[in-house]
């Protein structure tokens, strides 16, 4: 299955932009998956990051056991990723099947890296929202930056992980801005 990653600032529309992708390519758009860019930066190992899985209140919500899937020793986090994908795959669309998966983690953009080397026929979609739509979108919520000078801050330096992806791997990341949408 081909990974695609949308990602960039909090707030600029990466859920969207996925539902839209994950109709139109007829992928699976699992829920945000924060504890993939965790494992790989830590380096685990598949029975480690099963573990891992296992406490992870984001991952609860994809509704799928981890102790489900089967390992082996040489398993890699990507291919137990691509196994977790699967199931929930199965578990949501019965019996269709899919090419593609969409992760729609905002935060993945400082940890492309990371990502492309472990899914080498990824690509990530690097969202860019006008800086004002994503300060007014933040700003009334419970988590993240308080303050619009923060927010701002808080843009720009997501804004400039996405550019640096952009500029490391032209042929596997692409800009979309949001209002272009």
């Amino acid at each position: 299955m081909t990974p695609l990653f949308v990602a960039g600032c909090g707030r600029s529309g990466t859920t969207m932009l996925a539902d839209i992708l994950g109709r139109r390519l007829r992928a699976v758009v699992p829920p945000e998956a924060q504890f993939l860019a965790a494992a790989l930066t830590a380096d685990l190992d598949a029975a480690s990051f099963l573990r891992l899985l296992s406490s992870d209140r984001r991952f609860a919500l994809w509704g799928v056991d981890p102790s489900s899937i089967l390992t082996s020793h040489d398993d890699s986090v990507s291919s137990v990723m691509e196994r977790l994908v699967l199931a929930y795959a199965r578990r949501e669309a019965e019996c269709e099947t899919f090419n593609r998966w969409i992760d729609h983690t905002p935060s993945n953009i400082h940890h492309f890296s990371k990502i492309l080397d472990a899914f080498p026929n990824g690509k990530i979609i690097h969202l860019v929202r006008d800086p004002r739509a994503v300060v007014a979108s933040v700003l009334p919520l419970d988590w993240g930056p308080s303050h619009p000078k923060a927010a701002a801050r808080w843009w720009m330096q997501r804004t400039a992980a996405g550019l640096a992806a952009e500029s490391m791997y032209p042929t596997r990341v692409v800009r979309v801005r949001y209002e272009d949408l």
